[in-house]
Parts: C-alpha cells; structure tokens; sequence
C-alpha cells in the first residue's frame, strides 16, 4: 500500500520522517513515501511527485503552526483529494487544535497528537490496506508496542518546538529601560506641542498625521505588491517581453523573467519551470524526454489554475485572474519556441 505523506518546513519534514519510519514498523505492508527521501539524485522531482501522487492509495498531510497556509500543503491537499476519496487524505495536525485549521485541509477528517486520534489513522491505513497478514487484534497489539517509540520522538519534536519558541520571545523581548526612555521622550514631545503657538501646534500635528499615513502607505503597499506587479505584467506585456528576450537575449532568459512574476504566489510552480528549463538546455536529455519535461509543467500550470482551493488562494491577489488566463498560454508558447531552437 503506497502512503504520500506530504510536508511543508523543516518540523513537518521532521514530523513525515518519523511517521515514514514508524508506520512500517506497525504495518509492514506499507510503502511510505516521503518526497526529500525518495526521489532519486538526478531525477526530475515534479514528475517523480506527480506519479506518486496519481500511485497512492492514501495521503498524510504533516500540519504544523508554521506551515498551515505553506502553498505547497494546500497544493498537494488539493492533488490528493483530487485524486482519491476524502476519507483517504488525514492531516495530522502536530500541536495544533482542529479549530486551528481552515482552508483547503479542513474538507478533510484530522488526526491529533493523540494516542486515540494516532490508533484511528493506524486502522484506517489498515482498512485501505488491499493485502495484510495482521488480524485486527494483532494490529491492536502491533500499535501499543509502538506507540511509546512514536510519543518520545513527537514529545521530542514539541519540546524542543517550544524551548526554541521561548528562546525567540527572550532574545526579542522589549528593554523596560527602553520602554520607559520612550515614553519620556513622548511626553517631552507632547509637552512642546502643547506649549507652541497655534500655528506651530497645527504645523507638528499635520506633521505627526502625515508620517502616520505615511506608515499606513507602506504597510498597504507591502500586502497589495504582488497584485500590483501582476497588473504591471499584463498578459500581452508578459508575451512581449518573453518574445523580446528570442531576439535581444535568448529563450531561456524570457521565460525565467516570465516564471519569476509567480514564485511568490506559486513557489510549485516556478520550481517545476527551472526544472524544464534546465533540462531543454542540457545536451545529454533526449528530445522526447525534453518535451515530456515541458508536458508536465503545463500540467502542473493546468491543475493549479483550475483547482477551486487553489484558486481561491491566489485570487486575494489583485489582477490574478487575467494575468492566470495567458500565462499558461505565454510559457507553452516560449518553452515550444526554445524546443525549435535548441533541437
């Protein structure tokens, strides 16, 4: 039986390793794939995860504070229950309540570190299992043999979670002598502008509430930047500008500029397009492994767009869905184009 189980950061990976390890040891038949273990050097990660997502039986999402929103989590969320029943995808959600989650994974039954909550997983991987010598009572006796060994490890991973937390809080808390210079240097501040002329008091205030719109401007400007840059790359701009780098540069460099506009709403996405980029450019790939690199990045733009929780994601970002309708269009087009060039 082949588990996916997915992860997003560095104590999610954690989290997924140890489950890989544990989930064998209590049911030999699984197959537990991790996707930093198991592809192989050299291979190319975006079909490698495609495959085993289409090839499994059942998914575990690691969910963890840091990466509940992660769009890699939420992107294999959505493949997984695309591409098996709800009832074969179980987050499991490492010091987090239920009423934590929201998004794409909560369409799906969670599990917490609980020893309950662990044992429900363990015999729903049972119950999907297609072939196992275990009896339910075996599993039953398999799994409290086992547990201790995966509560330590997990214990472990949340202790020192929450030491390393501490430590942030302490090396960031505020300097009470700090705190209170600043306070002086407030009153004096107040003080003068309660002492100045009208004209002056008006002046300093008009001053004191254009420096805090000022704050506001650029807080706004932070959240709305991506939007922006996406209505900035119009569809017909982007296909110009990936044109243009044939004639003045060449392909390749058109098409990173293009992949760079959504690396930070589509990290998955991005990656997969170096990935095809690199692989058209090396002599040592035959022509048909170079178009089936191309085929599987179109995929992934497809199944991205077109996926509702994804969806929903990206269209906080102002302009996405015009831009989102020609990208697509535009990157085939060039990757097609340096295919003709480089053949």
């Amino acid at each position: 039986m082949k588990v996916f189980i997915s992860w997003s950061g560095t104590l999610s990976h954690e989290i997924a390793l140890i489950f890989k390890k544990w989930l064998r040891t209590v049911i030999q038949e699984i197959d537990s794939y991790v996707s930093s273990e198991d592809i192989d050097k050299g291979a190319r990660w975006s079909q490698d995860i495609a495959k085993e997502l289409e090839g499994s039986s059942y998914g575990v999402l690691c969910v963890t504070r840091e990466n509940l929103n992660a769009p890699w989590l939420n992107f294999e969320a959505g493949a997984l229950s695309k591409s098996m029943d709800k009832s074969r995808v179980c987050p499991f959600l490492f010091d987090l309540k239920r009423s934590d989650v929201g998004g794409p994974i909560l369409q799906f039954q969670s599990a917490i570190f609980e020893k309950g909550d662990i044992h429900k997983l363990v015999v729903s991987l049972y119950n999907h299992a297609e072939h196992s010598d275990l009896t339910a009572q075996e599993l039953d006796e398999a799994f409290d043999r086992c547990w201790p060994d995966l509560k330590e490890k997990l214990e472990s991973l949340k202790q020192n979670r929450q030491e390393n937390e501490a430590a942030d809080t302490s090396a960031t808390a505020p300097d009470p002598q700090a705190i209170l210079e600043e306070l002086l240097d407030l009153t004096r501040t107040n003080q003068k502008l309660l002492q100045s002329s009208g004209t002056e008091f008006a002046a300093n205030t008009k001053n004191f509430l254009k420096d805090f719109q000022s704050m506001q401007d650029q807080f706004h400007l932070k959240t709305a930047n991506m939007g922006r840059k996406l209505q900035r790359f119009h569809p017909v701009v982007l296909d110009e500008l990936v044109n243009a780098a044939f004639d003045t540069v060449n392909g390749a460099t058109g098409i990173q500029m293009a992949l760079s506009l959504i690396r930070e709403p589509c990290p998955w996405i991005y990656d997969a397009g170096i990935e095809a980029l690199s692989v058209i450019r090396s002599g040592a790939v035959p022509p048909p492994e170079k178009k089936e690199a191309v085929h599987s990045l179109l995929r992934v733009i497809h199944y991205s767009f077109e996926q509702p929780e994804i969806r929903g994601l990206l269209e906080q970002y102002e302009g996405w869905p015009a831009f989102s309708r020609e990208f697509g269009r535009v990157i085939e087009t060039a990757f097609n184009r340096l295919l003709e060039k480089t053949a």
